[in-house]
């Protein structure tokens, strides 16, 4: 059964020739689900050319592992077809004449002609799309795992200082203001020579997780390597409630050793400085003068932090 078996003359040539160029698959079935048309795209995509096709059971083109789950939803679809719509919404394989298997979407449409009833069928090959899609999701995977530090899950030094990078290229407001600290802790390296290095990673964990649960939602931490961390915080309102904030994240990590499995006594010197938007500090420079502070914090003692506010009117280090 051809086009011209429904339509005549020039209609059955427009119909078929507009099927045919069509880059999805078509296959018109009857109520008993046997091939009446099938259009170009069909035949290059499996194999069957179109006399192939013509008059045979839609389960030549189903793996045979299938055929009786495909008559469970072909006799429920018949006992009430319903348009999709043309929405690609149910995934299948295609049984291709050469026996490989392609996975597609299909889409139902049912019709009504002069010579009966019958469902049009859209087969839309998606292997392509699986391809893409896998590839996608596996450079996403080695994307994060470039910016993430292995042993923390923060992110690394190459990450914070984009984020960083983008901070200071997104102040907009006079208003607004960056703050930017960096800690080291103090008493690790004894957490590494005496009860080794995998004690010292338990304890990066456990500062990892602390610097985490303190700082704000739209604030970053990240782990530039060994013991140093680098916080970037949005619009902390002046010096008291930056030492505030790290006088809270000094006493998270000296509580450290009361959930480590070791006798641990670890604490911070934190280097914070804070800028707006017109000083024309780079992510490097900010980075440099908060490094110098953390320094100027050790020297004091430790367990402290020392802190800066950038007018623009001093050198950066």
């Amino acid at each position: 059964m051809f086009m011209a078996d429904f339509y005549s003359g020039k209609d059955a040539k427009l119909v078929t020739t507009l099927l045919n160029a069509s880059p999805v698959g078509m296959l018109l079935v009857d109520s008993s689900m046997h091939i009446a048309f099938s259009n170009q795209r069909i035949h290059d995509m499996l194999g069957w050319s179109k006399t192939e096709l013509q008059g045979q059971s839609i389960l030549l083109m189903i793996p045979p592992r299938f055929h009786e789950r495909h008559q469970g939803y072909e006799q429920a679809y018949l006992s009430k077809p319903s348009a999709k719509g043309m929405q690609f919404d149910r995934d299948v394989l295609a049984c291709a004449k050469d026996g490989t298997e392609h996975p597609v979407e299909i889409s139902l449409y049912p019709i009504e002609l002069e010579a009966g009833s019958y469902t049009l069928l859209g087969v839309l090959d998606v292997s392509d799309k699986l391809r893409i899609e896998a590839v996608e999701a596996l450079n996403e995977r080695l994307s994060e795992s470039a910016s993430r530090d292995a042993l923390t899950e923060l992110p690394n030094r190459r990450a914070i200082l984009q984020s960083l990078t983008r901070a200071i290229a997104e102040l907009r407001r006079d208003s607004e203001t960056l703050t930017v600290a960096f800690l080291d802790l103090d008493g690790f390296k004894a957490v590494n020579d005496e009860l080794g290095h995998a004690a010292g990673d338990q304890v990066l964990k456990a500062v990892a997780k602390a610097l985490t649960a303190r700082i704000r939602r739209t604030d970053l931490v990240g782990r530039l390597g060994g013991d140093e961390f680098l916080l970037v915080l949005h619009n902390v309102q002046g010096e008291v409630d930056v030492r505030q904030l790290g006088g809270k994240l000094i006493a998270d990590i000296e509580a450290i050793d009361k959930w480590c499995e070791h006798s641990i006594h670890i604490s911070a010197s934190i280097g914070a400085v804070s800028f707006g938007p017109a000083v024309g500090l780079n992510a490097d420079q900010v980075v440099q003068i908060a490094d110098e502070l953390m320094y100027d914090a050790k020297r004091k003692g430790r367990s402290r932090l020392e802190y800066l506010f950038y007018s623009g009117e001093s050198q950066p280090c």
